[in-house]
Parts: structure tokens; C-alpha cells; sequence
């Protein structure tokens, strides 16, 4: 259980990448609507928010482990990346708060990752490979 529903029904594997494309959709939807420039903005930001889902991919695949709380709250989940979002936009200041907002948690959530990764090979530790089912039929 996660955000508090059940996830035992048969098409629960198309709750995480629904809500991606909603979050990315709602981000470009306001950029585009903001001004001819923001959407550049708001790729910068997807970009380091899909490197997030990257991330969280490849910990869980291959080394088992989710990360650091704090990284969790920092990052502020697809709703208050879209609440922050709004704000910007409802205060006039995109583009440029969307270039910012990209620079910090890029340095946050890359700079975690590579430390992650890094303490992970000091620890002597190997990556696995985890095959796909699909690759095995």
C-alpha cells in the first residue's frame, strides 16, 4: 500500500507512469500557457525529475534500497513540484523560477545519486543484473 489505496487491482502498473504523464503534461501545460519561452524551462525541470524516476528505478532494481528520506521530501513529490509550479507562475516569475528550481534539485537529487552509487562500489559491493521477465520468454 502506498499514499494510503490498495494497488492489488489488475491494471495498478499504470498508476506510476499515468501519474509521470500527468505531472509532466501539467508542467509543459503551464509553461506553454506562461510564455513562448517557458517551455524550455519547464523541459529543464522534466528532465531532472524523469533522472529522478531513473534513479529510483535503478536503486530499487539493482541494489535493493530506496533513497534517504530527506531526498523524498526535498524532492517534493509530484504534487509539490506541481504546487510550487502554480505559485511560480501565479507570481509572474517563469521562467526564470523554473531554471532555478531545475539548478537546485539537480545538484540535490544528481549529487545524492552519485554519492549513493559511489558509497554503494566503496562498499564492495556489486551491481546485479536483474533480468526482465519479458527477456526470458
Amino acid at each position: 500500500m502506498s499514499r494510503g489505496c490498495s494497488h492489488e487491482f489488475p491494471l495498478a502498473w499504470l498508476v506510476p507512469p499515468v501519474m509521470r504523464g500527468l505531472e509532466y503534461g501539467a508542467m509543459f501545460g503551464i509553461a506553454a500557457a506562461t510564455s513562448p519561452d517557458t517551455p524550455d524551462a519547464a523541459y529543464a525541470l522534466i528532465a531532472v525529475v524523469a533522472f529522478r524516476h531513473y534513479d529510483l528505478v535503478y536503486r530499487l532494481k539493482q541494489r535493493g534500497e530506496v533513497p534517504p528520506a530527506w531526498v523524498n521530501r526535498a524532492s517534493g513529490g509530484w504534487d509539490g513540484r506541481l504546487v510550487v509550479v502554480c505559485l511560480l507562475m501565479l507570481a509572474g516569475l517563469l521562467p526564470a523560477a523554473m531554471y532555478a528550481l531545475a539548478g537546485v534539485l539537480a545538484v540535490l537529487l544528481i549529487g545524492e545519486s552519485v554519492h549513493g552509487w559511489v558509497q554503494f562500489a566503496r562498499a564492495g559491493h556489486r551491481v546485479t543484473e536483474v533480468e526482465d521477465e519479458e527477456d526470458e520468454g
